[in-house]
């Protein structure tokens, strides 16, 4: 489950997931909770930008497991992966014509007014709540295509 476990988060970080007005610094942490039918995970990924290059940004990605290993990766990723503030906003008052639900939700990190957006991939179905922080990702719901594994993420710290 450790190595399917980090596909999925892999998967979480790079998938339909959009992400808040880029800038270097911007963090964001989320603790994770995977249950396959009897089998429980509780993992810490963290995300930070590091750099700026162009439209190209350096993001380091920290996956936590539970055993207090860490899996720690750089890649790079263009500037269309993430929304601006001005999206995020427009989304949060269009929230409905998006196809989402407007929520109040609490997280560990506080609590916001968000966006809840259900989607849908090759990999995974799911939702996920956008709000005005670091990042974008307030919480996020996914269930695996492949066998079944419930993912919830909420955000537990940000800067």
């Amino acid at each position: 489950m450790k190595l399917f476990a980090l596909s999925i988060l892999t998967a979480l970080s790079l998938s339909s997931i959009a992400l808040a007005t880029p800038k270097v610094g911007d963090f964001a942490n989320y603790a994770l909770t995977m249950q396959n039918g009897g089998n429980s995970m509780n993992l810490n990924l963290s995300r930070e930008i590091l750099s700026q290059s162009g439209n190209s940004f350096v993001v380091r990605q920290i996956i936590q497991l539970p055993d207090g290993q860490q899996q720690t990766s750089e890649s790079t990723e263009d500037a269309s992966n993430f929304l601006s503030d001005a999206t995020i906003e427009g989304l949060l008052t269009n929230c409905a014509s998006a196809g989402g639900t407007m929520q109040s939700i609490a997280v560990p990190a506080g609590n916001f007014e968000t966006c809840a957006v259900p989607f849908s991939n090759d990999a995974e179905n799911g939702t996920v709540w956008i709000g005005r922080v670091s990042l974008g990702m307030v919480q996020i719901q996914t269930t695996s295509k492949e066998d079944g594994t419930v993912t919830n993420g909420q955000l537990t710290s940000f800067r």
